[in-house]
This record gives structure tokens, sequence and C-alpha cells, in this order.
């Protein structure tokens, strides 16, 4: 059985009983200031608590006992490949064909309503899903091309700093074609000014 005690007045204060590490250990795991701590040998078993109310209350004495099946416990999860300047754009931009041309094709004629404020709405939103399911580290992509310059860069940089200490943002400049084309020396351009932010 694993349970989780909020215990001090920290809200990311707790600790996590009995809980299945990756390697088949059976620890107590403690949290304190949203950061592991320390674990230890399981404590002895408890009986189950009455579920806290919907809303407990947020003082020293509030607890949540929770027993998630499987009990197991594991590092937080990083999203390696994300892209979250097109985040939550489908249903504004569908890809009629379902495959990558066609949403390479959706997502370009989605550049004149990307702006900035936009693509901090969506990602933001994106994000909160992320770290709601436990995700500490996310890697994005970002078109930084001609036809929408570093708006999505600028907005997910800001948001990097806005979330800093709640999860790792690393951005990748997605510059489009950069050689002697028409466009390819204003690519290579915006790919400077996108890794300078």
């Amino acid at each position: 059985m694993t349970s989780y005690h909020r215990q001090g007045s920290g809200l990311h204060d707790l600790v996590i009983r009995d809980a299945t590490t990756g390697d088949g250990a059976r620890v107590d795991v403690t949290v304190e200031g949203g950061r592991l701590a320390r674990t230890t040998p399981p404590s002895p078993a408890a009986p189950r608590p009455t579920p806290p109310a919907a809303h407990p209350r947020d003082d020293e004495h509030a607890a949540a006992d929770i027993h998630p099946t499987p009990p197991l416990t594991l590092p937080a999860p990083a999203e390696p490949h994300a892209h979250l300047d097109k985040a939550l754009l489908a249903a504004r931009v569908p890809n009629e064909t379902e495959d990558l041309p066609g949403a390479i094709e959706a997502i370009i004629s989605a550049f004149p309503t990307m702006t900035g404020e936009d693509v901090t709405h969506r990602a933001l939103a994106a994000l909160r899903l992320a770290i709601t399911a436990g995700y500490t580290a996310v890697r994005t992509h970002a078109d930084c091309r001609w036809e929408i310059g570093t708006s999505s860069i600028h907005a997910l940089a800001a948001l990097r700093s806005r979330l800093a200490g709640v999860v790792d943002l690393q951005i990748v400049a997605l510059a489009g074609p950069i050689t002697d084309t028409e466009h390819g020396r204003q690519n290579r351009d915006l790919l400077v000014a996108s890794l300078e932010a």
C-alpha cells in the first residue's frame, strides 16, 4: 500500500509511504520544499485513513492519502521532443492528409495567426498539462523561418524564464532551408537571432 502524507506547513512537503522503486525496493520517500529530501525504510503499516474532503484545509493538519496502483516511484519524466509553438493547434488548422507534409503545410498556413501572445497562451496551457503530469523538463522545437520570424522563439524564451525552477525548458530553433535560395539568407539571419534569444 502506498500513501501520501503531507507534513509541516510547506505546500510541497510530503511523505510517500511504502513506495516501490524501479529496482523493486520498498521505501518511504520524503519530499521537502518540492524536492526529494531522503528515502528511508518503510514505516510499519498504518490503518488507511478516511479520504479527505475534495478541498482539504491548506494547513499543517491537512493530509492527502492517495493509494495509486501500482505503487511505483520513478524519476520525473522529461519530454525530449515537443513543438510547443504548435501546441493545441489541431482544431484551428487540421491536417487534411494526416501525414508530415500535411502537418507542415497546415502549420505554415497558421503562421499569420501565431503571434507571440498566441504562442505563449497555447504553450503555457500545454506546459501546465505536462507539469501536472510530473514532467520537469521539456525540449521544444520552434519555427523561426522567414514566414514567421522569431516571435515563437521569443515567446518560449520568456516562458522559460517565467517557469524557471518549475520546469527546465530547452528551445531548439527550426530555421527552414538555409542554403543560397530565395529565403536562405533570411532564414540564416533569423536562426542567428533565435540563438541569441
